[in-house]
């Protein structure tokens, strides 16, 4: 072979790999620059602005958009379409946008079909073929003239077998006259941008949700407010009613009507306290509460419950004990809420013992404070343990003794254990088999 042939080819299968190197590295580079502005924008609209912008500015396209398959309206809504400095002048001289132009009837339309439900590539030689019917053909025809658009380009976006939309790709020179490692660099980005679509679409529709669900519990907070404030009024306007009786207002009263008298006020300071304990848990769970945390004596809290609590307990023939070691039980809370945690446990436990006793113990240990009611009462199952501080998680045993059991009495105090940086659980040996009920607090 003469030496110029061998040099002739040589050269020519250098430029090849020169060639394809450069095609490689620039695809890398888009390919780099799409995958950052996935990452740092997560708004569908500003995310396919930037995407648009950087394919159709690093490949020298005249046009690159991006349209979303809206599957009800069999149609493809415009995202975005970044335009070359001289397609758009010819665009705004003829007063049209593509992004004005909703492409309808897409299964009546071959070409977009065939890209959109057979998920294949497609290329179109002229404007006139993908605007068909939508634009005027003269608009089309001098946008043709003017921008020198040759051929349109149309990838399948698709993530997880799912359609998403379309890339389009509109280009000055003919899809044919590019060599195979610029067609395969095109392809290469359908898929990086199918998937960060993807992602922003799975963001906005998170954060939907989450308005949606913002939205609700404010109107479910409104309506609890509202419920309750009517509620715990009329409760409180009987209960003076019945008050003024026993009082004897309106006259010595018959032991018929006393004994009525009586069960009326008992019923309505119950039902004032469901009342305060659905609102309480209601502003706790909203964060509207606001806790003044301060050194506390969580032992004096204690006390001052077992001070109110045993005398009922030992009315009902139960045996009442407490266990309070030595020490010092200064902790950082609010009194208040803290007040509510120990009161409704012991409450709990002298309400669902119906017979043996309960024990109030309080403990110090590893600079934990370890609070603990354990009763000889109904006791938990299983099932009931999954649930038992959760919203409305009433026990099923619990309801059969307390038939005015909420189950928002252990969701309250879990959220101000919560609240408190502390742990809370229960343990029983199943039912009618009683239960400990355990708080652990950081001691200061």
């Amino acid at each position: 072979m003469p030496l110029n042939d061998e040099t002739k080819k040589i050269t020519e299968a250098l430029y090849e790999h020169n060639l394809e190197l450069a095609v490689k590295n620039k695809t890398l580079s888009l390919l780099r620059k799409l995958y950052q502005v996935s990452l740092l924008i997560l708004d569908p609209i500003t995310l396919s602005q930037k995407i648009s912008e950087a394919i159709r500015t690093d490949l020298n396209f005249d046009l690159v958009g991006i349209l979303i398959l809206d599957k009800k309206s069999d149609s493809l809504v415009p995202l975005n379409f970044s335009k070359s400095d001289r397609l758009d002048e010819s665009l705004r001289e003829a007063g049209f946008l593509f992004s004005d132009i909703k492409i309808t009837g897409i299964s009546s339309r071959p070409i977009f079909k065939k890209s959109v439900y057979n998920k294949t590539f497609n290329l179109i030689t002229t404007a006139e073929k993908a605007w068909d019917g939508l634009v005027d053909p003269k608009i089309l025809s001098k946008i043709k003239e003017d921008s020198n658009l040759k051929n349109i380009l149309l990838n399948p976006l698709i993530s997880e077998n799912s359609m998403t939309g379309l890339l389009l790709m509109g280009m000055n020179r003919d899809y044919e006259t590019l060599n195979a490692h610029e067609k395969d660099s095109i392809n290469s980005l359908r898929d990086v941008v199918a998937v960060a679509l993807e992602k922003a679409y799975l963001y906005k529709e998170l954060q939907d949700a989450n308005e949606s669900l913002r939205n609700l519990i404010k109107q479910r907070e409104s309506l609890v407010h509202l419920v309750t404030h009517k509620v715990k009024g009329s409760f409180t306007r009987t209960k003076y009613i019945f008050a003024e009786m026993l009082e004897g207002t309106f006259g010595v009263l018959s032991p018929m009507l006393k004994k009525m008298a009586d069960e009326g006020l008992e019923s309505d300071n119950q039902g004032i306290e469901t009342v305060d304990l659905v609102l309480n848990a209601a502003n706790l769970q909203t964060g509207t509460v606001k806790y003044e945390m301060k050194p506390v004596d969580f032992r004096k809290i204690v006390d001052q419950i077992i001070k109110v609590k045993k005398d009922p307990a030992e009315s009902k023939g139960l045996k009442f004990e407490v266990d309070i070691k030595d020490g010092d039980y200064n902790i950082l809370g609010d009194a208040f809420w803290l007040k509510e945690v120990v009161h409704n446990l012991v409450d709990n436990s002298v309400k669902y013992t119906l017979k043996g006793g309960l024990k109030v113990g309080l403990k110090k240990e590893d600079g934990k404070i370890l609070f603990y009611v354990k009763d000889t009462g109904v006791g938990i199952t299983d099932e009931d343990k999954r649930n038992l501080f959760k919203e409305g998680g009433r026990g099923r045993n619990s309801v059969k003794v307390n038939v005015d059991s909420t189950g928002y009495g252990l969701f309250t105090v879990k959220l101000i254990v919560d609240v408190h940086k502390g742990r809370i659980w229960a343990e029983s040996e199943g039912e009618n088999k009683g239960s400990t009920f355990f708080v652990e607090l950081d001691a200061i």
